[in-house]
């Protein structure tokens, strides 16, 4: 008797955890699926009923660590509820298959909202894993980052003067930026016509 040949079950495809309207930043509304394989897909919306989404962006957040999923601080925006996914995409147009850092910057319509998004794309990405090498994952140790700084004044800056000008130092407008890892993540509010600006302001990452 003859074995009886197996049924090939195909294979299951993804479900949807979340789905969300939002802006694509600087001003283009799109649509965010949330598959349950960590796939983040982002499409433009349709201008009109009926009309097929034009996929811009397919993430694989499994390939992303958790810090590249950040909240955006609001000195860098207008729009107060934002986030960024420093994603490692091909170019649009580009000739090549080399993956790049982009950043894709997405804007919320309420705190909650980007709250959710925040933990659910952070869920799926890797967490960072620190401890000497070893095959053993005892041996390594997640830990969660975080960084509070405070931008108090500024010293010893001076206006670049060029040859015939007239303006006085006073008149130099002022302002920090924070970058951390070669990325802007905060700016302080702009001090007018000073060369010892003072701002105390405080800034967090996480």
């Amino acid at each position: 008797m003859s074995p009886q040949p197996q049924e090939m079950t195909p294979p299951r495809r993804p479900l949807d955890i979340k789905i969300g309207s939002m802006l694509l930043l600087p001003n283009r509304r799109v649509k965010a699926i949330l598959k349950d394989n960590g796939t983040l897909n982002i499409f433009a919306e349709a201008a009109i009923r009926g009309e097929e989404e034009l996929l811009l962006y397919s993430i694989q957040l499994p390939t992303l660590q958790r810090s590249a999923i950040q909240l955006i601080h609001p000195s860098l925006s207008s729009k107060p509820y934002c986030l960024v996914i420093f994603a490692r995409l091909r170019e649009p147009g580009a000739k090549t298959y080399e993956l790049r850092k982009i950043p894709i910057y997405l804007t919320l319509e309420s705190r909650l909202q980007m709250e959710v998004w925040y933990v659910l794309l952070k869920c799926y990405a890797m967490p960072e894993l620190y401890g000497p090498p070893s095959t053993d994952p005892s041996d390594s140790f997640r830990c969660h980052r975080s960084l509070s700084l405070r931008v108090v004044e500024g010293r010893r800056l001076h206006r670049p003067v060029s040859a015939g000008d007239s303006m006085r130092e006073k008149e130099m407008d002022t302002y920090c930026e924070v970058l951390i890892e070669g990325d802007l993540r905060g700016r302080t509010s702009i001090k007018r016509s000073t060369l010892r600006p003072v701002w105390t302001e405080d800034f967090e990452f996480r």
